[in-house]
């Protein structure tokens, strides 16, 4: 039983990790600027079909966001159809207006139960100087920061902390 009960909870920590690389792989260069996280939530811009089936088949420009419901002990996914134009990048972050997207057929999913901890971390690889493509590369410790704020662009990586309940370990 208890080995059937790893099983289900490495299977559900890997379907939510699955999704959201997914989501990340999608991610459209024009929603960039639009990138955003803390330490319990994502919202980011990709082109994939919604999980809605009522919204139709077809690859969309959608807006995506992952959060914790710490009260409910789930990880819910946030969708919405991008129906309008997305904003223009500007000079300073402090002049995006995400909020004049044009979104529809909002829909919201768990897509996770049970679980105890859901941690992100924005990572950062910093570029070296050097001319790094003639020479071999130095290993770089990434630079890791709890919150991203729209117009920093796309981190390189998401370092994701799950904890699901009856689990001993961190999975």
């Amino acid at each position: 039983r208890s080995e059937e009960n790893d099983e289900g909870l490495h299977r559900k920590a890997r379907s939510l990790i699955t999704l959201l690389e997914k989501d990340y792989g999608n991610l459209h260069s024009g929603g960039a600027s639009l990138f955003e996280g803390a330490g319990d939530e994502v919202t980011l811009f990709v082109v994939a079909q919604p999980m809605d089936v009522e919204t139709g088949e077809g690859r969309r420009l959608m807006k995506v966001r992952y959060h914790f419901d710490r009260a409910n002990g789930k990880v819910v996914r946030d969708e919405a159809v991008v129906s309008g134009a997305l904003p223009a990048t500007t000079a300073s972050a402090d002049e995006l207006e995400p909020s004049a997207l044009d979104l529809s057929d909002e829909s919201s999913f768990v897509v996770a139960t049970g679980v105890s901890r859901f941690e992100l971390r924005y990572l950062w690889v910093e570029r070296p100087s050097s001319a790094y493509w003639r020479e071999r590369p130095v290993p770089v410790e990434p630079v890791a920061v709890e919150r991203h704020r729209p117009g920093w662009g796309l981190p390189q990586a998401l370092q994701i902390d799950l904890t699901l309940s009856g689990a001993r370990e961190d999975t």
